[in-house]
């Protein structure tokens, strides 16, 4: 049976109507609740609250290690910096673990600790889902498998261990099938490859690797997205940081953590429980939190407005290229404003305004188009409220669908509206007139976490894609950038691939940052240190082009240069 999580802050939730299957405790705020999905209708934000349902997160990819000065600190005689007593979080697709980027010279893992959430089996105590694996189990997987393999000679003798190595390597623990997390772990972690002149930026670091389960089909109904679609929900992602941070403290070594995954929803202020979650990760000593600024800069998915009249609404047109199943837009506005929205069908059907009350939900129904649209009123959030305007489209027409937003107090605010993950709907749904800034993804906004924006090596122009600061409360993301564009990894066969996209530049800088820890923890025994004195040294040492104005929203404070960074210290 499939179950459906939910993330439930402690303080506002004691008693609740239907008990949880099941309860993982991540720390003194937050607990995930599971509930077996037969017992719940279909999620709805009236029904569940917005904070509580998981939001799914989606993948952030579509030279640098040497032009961002990590190559540099590697061989400089006296640094010497590979990551020696590092630990490095590997939270994404899953990984290879056969390939000899992740295993020592004996053909040892170089995993400490592996957690598949998609394999039924014995789970991490405190968890209810997947299976561990310790180094040593791994290890003795390795060498099985590696023992298959070498029997499986050409000729027709060996066609049953042949067979026999290729079931085995298929059924490994943590299998990638998506080559997204094998290749972000090779170019943070990878060992060295002298004939393919090829090296990770912490090869002598350590792996605790999450290989997150898919987003579940409750959760994709209610957020529109297909099956073929990698997502992943915030649950399971809050889970996974919980568990790592939980295998360091036990190990009692520096962490690195960094995520490669993202998404439209949320104030992109910082307010969701992941990132107040990873902000508190990031603020334990010896630890660094490291997140993917989103490629959404060009995909057309955010809008901004103000309202100049109570009378004269802003109107806002959505261009849905095609027939679909459905799509969702956050709005988001000034608590001190009341805003309320009237939506408009391509064949000029209107709906009515409905009263902004927190806790008021409407469905209407546009007769032409058979579609059906719910909207919510809400006004979310633990320390500052705002309100949100949910709204959220089935059956939808193509065409152009338009919003008319109302306010009725004129506090001369912008409000914000994000449409999905690009890679969620197909970029089948857009405004036509956009506005590129703010498309920072979730958790990028987290406020201590360092976040890292991209840009092209070869003309040091920003990629197109990067996502762009700055947010809606003015704080300064990206943090900077790093190189995005063509960047050489591993691939799910072995064979060296490139990438491009913002997760590539975290992975680069958590590189950098395995080396500050290594450094000032392993070399130096200086443990207060934390992710807020990496992310501030490594701004330091950002490179800028004349007449920028520095910081800005496309590069924040400049572009990723370690080596400047230690020559400042």
């Amino acid at each position: 049976m499939s179950k459906i999580s939910f993330i439930v802050a402690k303080d506002e939730t004691n008693f609740p109507e239907l008990a949880p299957d099941n309860i993982v405790y991540l720390d003194s705020d937050y607990e995930i609740w599971y509930y077996d999905s037969q017992r719940l209708t279909d999620l709805s934000v009236e029904k569940y609250t917005y904070s509580a349902i998981p939001k799914c997160l989606g993948l952030l990819s579509e030279q640098a290690l040497e032009v961002s000065g990590i190559i540099r600190l590697q061989q400089q005689p006296t640094l010497s910096l590979k990551g020696q007593g590092v630990l490095v979080a590997v939270i994404d697709t899953g990984i290879q673990i056969q390939d000899r980027a992740f295993r020592r010279e004996d053909g040892g893992s170089r995993i400490r600790f592996l957690w598949d959430q998609t394999r039924p089996g014995i789970p991490p105590e405190g968890y209810i889902n997947g299976s561990e694996y310790t180094q040593k189990e791994l290890d003795s997987i390795l060498l099985q498998n590696d023992e298959a393999y070498q029997s499986a000679v050409p000729g027709s003798e060996n066609g049953k261990n042949i067979e026999m190595s290729k079931e085995m390597s298929r059924d490994l623990p943590g299998k990638d099938e998506e080559g997204h997390g094998s290749f972000l772990a090779s170019v943070v972690a990878g060992t060295p490859d002298e004939i393919a002149d090829f090296t990770g930026a912490l090869p002598l670091s350590e792996l605790i690797v999450v290989k997150l389960r898919p987003a579940p089909e409750g959760l994709r109904n209610f957020y529109y997205i297909s099956q073929e679609v990698p997502a992943y929900s915030e649950a399971d992602i809050m889970e996974a940081v919980n568990y790592v941070v939980q295998k360091a403290r036990e190990l009692e070594q520096p962490l690195v953590v960094f995520l490669g995954l993202g998404c439209n929803n949320g104030q992109h202020n910082g307010d969701a429980p992941i990132c107040r979650f990873l902000d508190r990760v990031a603020a334990t000593r010896k630890h660094a939190v490291v997140v993917a600024a989103g490629n959404e800069g060009n995909k057309q998915i955010h809008f901004r407005g103000r309202s100049t009249s109570i009378l004269e609404p802003v109107i806002i047109e959505i261009n849905v290229e095609k027939d679909m199943e459905g799509f969702y837009g956050e709005f988001w506005g000034n608590s001190l404003e009341r805003y309320a929205v009237a939506v408009a069908s391509p064949s000029g059907e209107r709906l009515p305004k409905s009263k902004p009350v927190s806790g008021d939900s409407r469905i209407y129904y546009f007769n032409y188009e058979d579609t059906t649209v719910t909207v919510d009123y809400r006004y979310p959030g633990r320390e500052k409220r705002a309100q949100l305007i949910f709204l959220r489209f089935s059956r939808v027409k193509v065409g152009i669908w338009r919003l008319y937003v109302y306010s009725d107090n004129l506090t001369k605010s912008d409000f914000n509206i994000w449409l999905p993950l690009s890679s969620h709907q197909n970029s089948s749904v857009r405004f036509l007139a956009p506005d590129p800034d703010c498309t920072i993804t979730m958790p990028a906004d987290a406020n201590v976490v360092t976040s890292v924006g991209g840009y092209r090596v070869e003309d040091r122009a920003v990629m197109l894609e990067s996502g762009r600061g700055f947010l809606p409360n003015g704080m300064v993301k990206p943090d900077f950038v790093a190189p995005a564009v063509n960047i050489e990894g591993k691939g799910l066969r072995g064979q060296y691939v490139t990438f491009d996209g913002t997760s590539a530049a975290a992975a680069i800088t958590a590189g950098a940052c395995g080396q500050f820890l290594e450094w000032a923890v392993i070399k130096r025994g200086i443990n207060e240190i934390n992710s807020v004195d990496i992310k501030n040294q490594l701004i330091r040492g950002c490179e800028k082009s004349n007449n920028i104005e520095y910081p800005n929203p496309l590069e924040g404070y400049g572009q990723l240069n370690i080596y400047t960074s230690f020559r400042l210290l």
